[in-house]
């Protein structure tokens, strides 16, 4: 018999199996005349304002990308390290420009509730002096992205496909559970 897996929330492994996907179609919209480059970078945080330990590959990619900022004061490594989840590019190797953008819209989105475009064209005071001025995050029942690399407006459409298969995903997880003959979604 079929034994459900206990949910164990949203996890890195979901942002993986999601970051394929969604590479896949970048790679189509690029090669069909969509995307400006076949380039960018998607940030992931923790749902709901969590934070947890950060996964060393995070830590280091956010190292190399706020170098690349020049360390900004309003920034601390160890508090952003630990509110994402998964960082994931698009070539071979990453782009630090890239990495810092996509946080920057993310933790906007993130702190407003709002992905950073509407933040920009429907509620600028919203923005703080330091935040990003280019849309390409999306956020939704405490799920927020952020993807930098290509048009502002394709941006936004890849963080929110990354939020539309992470939603589909762990609902499915779900539903499995509650059809299961299970008590508990958290443990089965």
């Amino acid at each position: 018999m079929f034994e459900p897996k206990p949910f164990a929330g949203l996890t890195d492994a979901h942002c993986r199996k999601t970051w394929n996907v969604v590479r896949l179609s970048i790679e189509a919209a690029y090669y069909e005349g969509l995307l400006n480059k076949h380039a960018g970078t998607v940030v992931v945080l923790r749902p709901g304002g969590q934070t947890g330990p950060a996964d060393e590959v995070v830590r280091a990619l956010l190292i190399r990308a706020l170098a690349w900022a020049g360390n900004p004061d309003n920034l601390s490594l160890d508090e952003i390290a630990s509110r994402v989840l998964f960082i994931g590019y698009v070539d071979d190797e990453p782009d630090d420009k890239y990495t810092y953008f996509a946080l920057l819209k993310a933790l906007l989105a993130d702190r407003v509730g709002m992905p950073s475009g509407d933040v920009r064209h429907q509620a600028p005071w919203l923005m703080m002096p330091d935040d990003i001025k280019h849309q390409g995050s999306a956020t939704e029942n405490g799920l927020t992205v952020g993807f930098s690399g290509v048009q502002s407006e394709y941006d936004e459409a890849i963080a929110w496909s990354m939020i539309s298969w992470l939603q589909a995903m762990t609902r499915r997880e779900v539903a499995v559970l509650v059809a299961s003959d299970h008590a508990s979604v958290l443990h089965p």
